[in-house]
């Protein structure tokens, strides 16, 4: 089933406003370098997302929100059409036509006008499956009024339109072919101009008898050599018909081929440059946008373009922007390292299995040394069995056990060498080198220490070799294995956090008594168990706990030294 889709155009200062704009909801896994997006869920409920660059990548989810996965190109092998830049494909539009997918894309150069919109074939979107099929017949050079790129097929009875363009003279739209291959050869028309700066990337949807027309204005690239004077980024404009085929208005009445134009999205917080946009009728969330954006948090290169989205409301009769329910939406990691604190009361609202099953999925990217991944993890659910693990707590971590609908408990492997014939395993599988996969016994020994032996020898190389080269640390099993599932525990803290989760680590309890009740092997440690749900209202604290000044915890080159220009410098 085609995600309807429509491309969000970017606004200028003349053009009417009429949103309060919201920041992108939550986009996990790959989310980054997403120039252009095209979204399309599949029949058997599968997202995919199509991007400029890497010769049309593709990703893959199962929720619009993600978890994104980098799955490979559309056409490694370049475009068909000989013309320069079919080798770095732009703007991809991907639709489904009876039992097949077609991938619309551009071929072109910046700022040039000899472009092509080329038209590939599968059956399923997966990396592999692509046939280009070559140009659609919708071209163009310096004698046309306008530019043959960003394509968006349109579908409306059984007439099938494509729109595109344009960057020069606004958007058109041209008639395809019963099977929209090619065009009808009917000459394309004008939809959309402005007479200040460049618009493109238009998008049609239909929406409760309207349609709506999405598209780009501004400038879309090279903000990390020069920004645009401010209002000029990119930024996302829509117009409205009731024909799909012209007449297009803003919010006002204003013509929208005489500079007309209603903003659904601009720079605003830490979004700059919004655009490249489509909308589908998702199943899940209903009316969706979604668009790539610069986060000036953390780089304005085109390479960094962010995947945004956000919910919309068309109740008005005109696009709004939705913000993101903050108790149930997953916020960006920064937002989560800030939200996070050690809850001291739970709800009993269950934990989702879809979402606990993502936690845990996140949990597992924790980094451990040398991937040895040395711990386990028990979640006790039932009422019945965390009231028997509440005997063993201490304290208020008794009730905590008792309130939260899930708890962690994490277990260190103190004998971490017996992963070794499975990890071997999986490394090889995985490409690792022979040496890398021989060795692995040897390495994880010396490190965690395990055995008397090895221990012995770790402790006489810390000491002796030291002074003459790097050695390992001379710590204990228990503190190394100990380490390690901390790392684990703390992604898996900052994970629940993301989902709109409250957690509270606990190490105030009785460790024997928690293996036996669990049936954990003597091998193992217990080093933290983490309560995990959603957090009690009327017993959150009203502010965050105090912490020391950066100054005191932060050195410059060696311990000691003050690194307060840092904090200071504006």
């Amino acid at each position: 089933m085609k995600l309807q889709a429509a491309l969000v155009g970017l606004f200028v200062l003349s053009g009417s406003v009429d949103n309060v704009f919201a920041i992108p909801e939550c986009c996990q896994g790959v989310c980054t370098n997403t120039h252009d997006p095209s979204i399309i869920r599949r029949d058997d409920g599968k997202y995919f997302r199509f991007s400029t660059g890497n010769k049309i990548a593709i990703h893959s989810a199962s929720d619009i929100s993600g978890s994104w996965e980098y799955l490979g190109a559309a056409l490694p092998n370049n475009s068909t059409i000989k013309l320069p830049g079919n080798d770095d494909l732009w703007a991809p539009d991907v639709n489904k036509v009876g039992d097949t997918y077609f991938l619309y894309y551009s071929v072109s150069s910046f700022g040039k006008q000899n472009s092509a919109i080329g038209i590939a074939q599968s059956k399923t979107m997966e990396p592999g499956s692509w046939s280009d099929v070559g140009s659609t017949g919708v071209t163009s050079d310096a004698s046309k009024r306008y530019n043959a790129i960003d394509p968006n097929l349109f579908l409306v009875g059984s007439q099938y339109y494509l729109n595109f363009g344009s960057y020069w003279h606004g958007l058109h739209q041209t008639p395809m072919e019963s099977v929209p291959v090619k065009a009808s050869g009917n000459a394309p028309y004008q939809l959309v101009y402005a007479s200040r700066e460049v618009v493109e990337a238009a998008f049609e949807f239909a929406y409760n008898g309207y349609y709506y027309m999405f598209y780009s204005k501004g400038s879309c690239c090279g903000y990390l050599q020069k920004r645009p004077k401010k209002g000029e980024e990119y930024r996302v404009l829509v117009c409205r018909s009731t024909s799909p085929t012209g007449g297009f208005m803003d919010k006002s009445g204003k013509d929208c081929r005489k500079d007309g134009g209603t903003i659904v999205l601009e720079s605003h917080s830490f979004v700059y440059g919004p655009g490249g946009q489509g909308v589908f009728d998702d199943p899940k969330h209903g009316p969706v946008i979604y668009y790539h954006y610069v986060d000036t948090r953390k780089g304005y290169g085109d390479g960094d373009k962010l995947f945004g989205w956000n919910k919309l409301d068309f109740s008005s009769g005109w696009p709004v922007i939705i913000e993101p329910k903050k108790d149930s939406t997953a916020t960006d990691l920064s937002n989560a390292i800030e939200e996070r604190y050690a809850c001291k009361s739970f709800l009993s609202t269950p934990v989702p299995d879809e979402t606990l099953k993502e936690i845990l999925r996140l949990t597992q990217r924790g980094p451990t040394s040398f991937n040895v991944q040395p711990y386990a993890c028990i979640l006790v659910r039932e009422m019945k069995d965390r009231e028997r693990l509440a005997e063993a707590m201490m304290d208020s971590n008794a009730r905590k056990v008792k309130e939260a609908p899930v708890v962690a408990v994490f277990a260190a492997d103190l004998e971490p060498t017996k992963r070794v014939p499975r990890l071997q395993m999986l490394a090889h599988d995985n490409g690792a080198s022979v040496d890398f996969v021989n060795n692995m016994p040897h390495v994880i020994r010396l490190f965690s220490g395990e055995g008397l032996v090895p221990s012995i020898f770790r402790a006489i190389i810390s000491t002796a070799v030291s002074p003459l080269r790097p050695a390992p640390s001379n710590v204990s099993t228990e503190a190394w294995a100990f380490k390690q599932t901390a790392f684990v525990a703390a992604t898996f803290l900052y994970a629940a956090q993301a989902h709109g989760l409250a957690t509270c680590p606990m190490e105030g309890f009785d460790q024997i008594r928690v293996r036996n009740l669990l049936d954990i092997p003597d091998r193992y440690g217990v080093p933290v168990i983490i309560a995990l749900g959603h957090a009690n209202p009327a017993v959150k604290p009203d502010k965050r706990s105090a912490r020391l000044s950066p100054t005191e915890v932060f050195f410059d080159g060696k311990f000691g030294h003050s690194i307060e220009k840092l904090f200071t410098e504006k």
